[in-house]
């Protein structure tokens, strides 16, 4: 039967559709989150007077919208997300109320994926909204994004907010070139949420051609590499999760060109398979709302590598869980993560910051080396200053009238401390 293909919607007219997996139910709870809250954010920026938004959607593997069981696939909860931070938004006493006004572009090679979605569409609050915001293309996405980011453009004179969902069925459909190419022709104000099922790396991590030419496919680029997988597999202690998250996520990272990263694993429950959830953002308030939406969903993810800072460097001395087991992003790994914070930030003040550093600085300087968030960052500048180690100051070195650390303070070294903690460089 069909219907027991996650990616096959031949029989939907049969009312036969899909079985949608425990990891893509993960995955489209953290789509929703992060829309939700990101949007939400943006929107909170928008001027007062303003009556409008506007976003760009891509959905470059929609599937068909619907699974057993009543479930609905990305396209369904990006739209819904998008309505419901709409909502949020207005909620917040605005004077003039805010429309989203964004566009839709879900893209599939599977001509009875898109019929299926189309009708679904047709069959719901959306309906309206047909050939207007929403539209519908048919192809590989690596053929059509050329096509969709040319549509996207002419509805900015400099390039505007686009998200681009690609929800790969394997790990060598979304080259890391291509996002290069997207990025630059929208002005660099794109960002990408990639899943990339990456269990093969297990399987074929070793010195063969099979596996020589399975990473020649992703077209990174780091000739070296191989070599670095061998020897952290031979050499070292370590989960090949930590090999993925240390050695091909930053190539990855480099190779889009995009200025904010997250590299962590969605945990599916009942399967030892790998499944990583790449995001890639060129502003540090998508970073943050990533991140805060990873802790929010604990034991969903998962990280291989440090807590604190430098988090995919590998120690030996270190608590090694964190390269077999990896961490939750629950409170004992929040814990942890503040406890290693704040003396590798303090070092970094008096190391690199003699003269002061704004917070919001500081924290952008650091979110793409660590795990934490926004709250967690703060956590640590605010035990770093009742330490002793920092003074905290108002925005432009004022006085500090409030305990809450905001992004404008500023943080100096508290040099009435003749001898700092000896806590050991980073």
């Amino acid at each position: 039967m069909s219907g027991l293909n996650p990616f096959d919607w031949r029989d939907w007219q049969s009312g036969v559709f899909p079985v949608m997996e425990s990891h893509s139910e993960i995955k489209l709870k953290i789509l929703r989150d992060y829309i939700e809250l990101y949007v939400e954010i943006l929107c909170r920026g928008v001027r007062r007077g303003s009556t409008s938004f506007r976003l760009t959607i891509v959905d470059g593997f929609s599937g068909g919208g619907v699974y057993q069981d009543g479930k609905y696939g990305s396209p369904f909860v990006m739209m819904r997300a998008i309505r419901v931070a709409e909502a949020r938004v207005n909620a917040m006493g605005r004077t003039v109320k805010i429309k989203v006004d964004a566009h839709y572009y879900f893209v599939d090679d599977q001509k009875p994926a898109l019929d299926c979605l189309k009708h679904q569409i047709q069959n719901s609050e959306f309906r309206s909204e047909i050939d207007k915001s929403i539209f519908f293309v048919h192809g590989q996405f690596e053929a059509k994004y050329q096509h969709v980011v040319h549509l996207a453009k002419a509805r900015y004179k400099h390039g505007g907010r686009v998200i681009f969902f690609l929800d790969q069925t394997g790990y060598s459909q979304v080259k890391p070139s291509a996002l290069r190419a997207i990025s630059k022709d929208l002005n660099y104000k794109a960002e990408f949420i990639i899943n990339i099922a990456v269990e093969w790396f297990n399987d074929f991590l070793q010195d063969t051609n099979e596996f020589r030419r399975i990473f020649d496919s992703m077209e990174i680029g780091d000739k070296n590499a191989f070599d670095r997988f061998l020897e952290l597999k031979n050499k070292r202690n370590a989960d090949w999760r930590y090999m993925i998250e240390a050695e091909l996520g930053p190539m990855f990272w480099r190779a889009s060109g995009c200025a904010y990263w997250s590299p962590f694993y969605i945990r599916p429950e009942q399967s030892h398979r790998g499944y990583w959830l790449l995001h890639l953002a060129p502003r540090d308030t998508a970073r943050y709302a990533m991140a805060r939406v990873h802790w929010r969903n604990g034991n969903s993810f998962r990280h291989y590598g440090q807590t604190g800072l430098r988090m995919l460097a590998y120690d030996p001395d270190s608590n090694l869980d964190g390269y077999f087991k990896g961490w939750a992003f629950d409170e004992y790994t929040k814990k942890l993560s503040v406890e290693k914070l704040t003396p590798q930030l303090s070092v970094q003040i008096w190391d690199k910051h003699q003269n002061g550093i704004t917070v919001g600085d500081l924290i952008r300087l650091n979110c793409n080396d660590s795990i934490a968030d926004e709250e967690v960052f703060l956590q640590a500048i605010r035990g770093a200053a009742d330490a002793g180690e920092v003074k905290l100051k108002g925005p432009n070195f004022g006085s500090k009238r409030s305990i809450t650390v905001s992004g404008d303070d500023t943080i100096i070294p508290n040099r009435q401390k003749l001898f700092p903690n000896l806590w050991p460089p980073m």
